[in-house]
């Protein structure tokens, strides 16, 4: 009981600073310390003053804001805590420290069922890689089934707005990092139509395979060669196509690779 009652002292206390800093009357380091305490200690009634915070605090005071709500939520389960780490995430306007702490904290709180916001971010041209990163490694850590897909879907948008390249960069080097033995295969079926992506036309459009072919053989030309080979074989015209053309690349880069490596001379004989 008096243990309750001091921390219900304490939430006040930083919830003071807190509104104060607010007002412009408390400085940012006092109502920060508040802030760093009042995971272990906010109740529901914090949750007003941080979900303000979060749109009209101070940058640094928004990102400590994120960690106490989903510190709140862990304890009482209350909608307007996934309502304001959401809002937080999908506001452009948002300074990307801010969107990526609020990332963190609702991957910490909620289930792949309730991951909107997180795929709302990977399919707009407009978020900042940064933003971009952090959603994918929530949906990575919370076990999300269908991330080669989110990542194809982005290779794709980028076809047509990424003048400068930086998104399908970021797709591949992603794609390359990312842990799944059937991301090849995946890309694969999606190239055929026999895994559809959920956010783009049921179906890949006939400019797209030749991004997804050369995609399969930027992640992992050494696996890819075998599905390029059964693409060249067994595919339509413009697969195929592309698929020879992956295959001399890759070929190509290997022959150059071979010619740059240090040649071992042949021992003398005694």
């Amino acid at each position: 009981m008096v243990g309750r009652l001091l921390d219900r002292w304490r939430e006040r206390k930083a919830l003071k600073s807190v509104e104060g800093a607010l007002r412009g009357r408390m400085a940012t380091e006092e109502a920060l310390a508040a802030l760093r305490d009042l995971p272990a200690i906010a109740s529901l009634r914090s949750i007003p003053t941080l979900c303000l915070l979060l749109t009209h605090g101070q940058e640094a005071l928004r990102a400590e804001a994120c960690a106490a709500l989903a510190a709140i939520y862990r304890r009482r389960q209350d909608q307007r805590v996934l309502e304001a780490l959401n809002a937080a995430i999908l506001f452009e306007r948002q300074p990307d420290s801010v969107r990526t702490q609020a990332i963190e904290a609702l991957a910490g709180i909620v289930h792949t069922r309730h991951v909107g916001s997180l795929i709302e971010v990977l399919k707009k041209a407009t978020t900042p890689l940064p933003v971009r990163t952090a959603a994918l490694h929530a949906l990575e850590r919370l076990g999300y089934p269908e991330v080669v897909e989110r990542l194809v879907e982005n290779c794709l948008l980028a076809r047509s707005a990424d003048s400068r390249g930086e998104l399908r960069a970021w797709v591949v080097e992603q794609l390359k990092a990312l842990d799944d033995k059937e991301k090849l295969t995946k890309i694969h079926e999606i190239v055929h139509n026999r895994r559809r992506l959920r956010y783009r036309a049921m179906s890949v459009e006939a400019g797209d395979h030749a991004t997804l072919v050369q995609l399969m053989a930027e992640v992992d030309p050494d696996h890819a060669v075998r599905f390029l080979g059964h693409m060249v074989d067994h595919s339509t015209t413009i697969i195929s196509a592309a698929a020879v053309k992956a295959l001399r690349e890759i070929r190509a880069d290997q022959k150059t690779a071979a010619d740059r490596a240090p040649r071992t001379r042949p021992s003398a004989s005694h």
